[in-house]
C-alpha cells in the first residue's frame, strides 16, 4: 500500500489504505503496550519476562513512552497533514511566461535567447515556487504544531527530543 500510494499520490484507494493502516498501527501499538503492561503487573510477570526475554522488555520499556492513547487523535491529524503535504509537493503549479501559461516542466523546454526571456523565465519560475511554498508552508506549520503537541503530551521538552528517540537516533 505504501509503494502504491507513493507511486501515485492521486490514487484515493491507496491513500485511504495508508491512512487506515497508519492509524490502526498506532492504535494496535497502544493496545499491545497496555496488554504488556497488564501482564508485567500480574502474577505472570516473571514467566512473561522469561519467555519474552530481556531485549523484548527493554524495547517495550523504551518504545512504550513514544506512543499513548492520549496522542492517537493527534497522530491521525498528523498523518492526514503528511498526506496533504505530499500531494502539494507533486501538485502542478502554473505561472505566465509572456502570454503563455506554463508549468515547471514547460519551463525546462524553454529556449532562452534574450535577456528579456531570461527575466520572464525567472519570474515564472519564482512565481510557481512562491505559490507552491505558500501552500506547503501552511501545512508544514500545522504539522510542526501537532508534532510539538504530541511531544509535549508524551512528556518531552521538545519535538526534537521525541524525534530522536522515535527514530532511534543518538547523533
Amino acid at each position: 500500500a505504501t509503494l502504491q500510494s507513493e507511486i501515485n499520490l492521486s490514487d484515493s484507494y491507496y491513500e485511504e489504505e495508508m491512512t487506515l493502516l497508519d492509524n490502526e498501527m498506532t492504535r494496535m501499538d497502544n493496545r499491545m503496550n497496555e496488554v504488556t503492561e497488564a501482564i508485567l503487573q500480574s502474577a505472570y510477570a516473571d514467566a512473561f519476562r522469561e519467555r519474552m526475554g530481556d531485549d523484548f522488555i527493554e524495547r517495550y520499556e523504551f518504545y512504550s513512552q513514544l506512543n499513548s492513547p492520549e496522542i492517537e487523535a493527534l497522530s491521525e491529524q498528523a498523518n492526514a497533514l503528511v498526506t496533504e503535504y505530499k500531494k502539494l509537493l507533486t501538485k502542478e503549479y502554473t505561472s505566465m511566461f509572456g502570454d503563455e501559461e506554463v508549468t515547471l516542466e514547460d519551463l525546462q523546454t524553454v529556449e532562452i535567447t534574450t535577456h528579456e526571456e531570461l527575466n520572464l523565465f525567472y519570474d515564472a519560475y519564482y512565481d510557481i515556487y512562491k505559490k507552491k511554498n505558500a501552500e506547503c508552508a501552511e501545512i508544514y506549520r500545522q504539522l510542526v504544531q501537532l508534532r510539538v503537541e504530541i511531544a509535549h503530551t508524551l512528556g518531552y521538552d521538545s519535538y526534537a527530543d521525541y524525534a530522536y528517540d522515535n527514530l532511534g537516533r543518538d547523533f
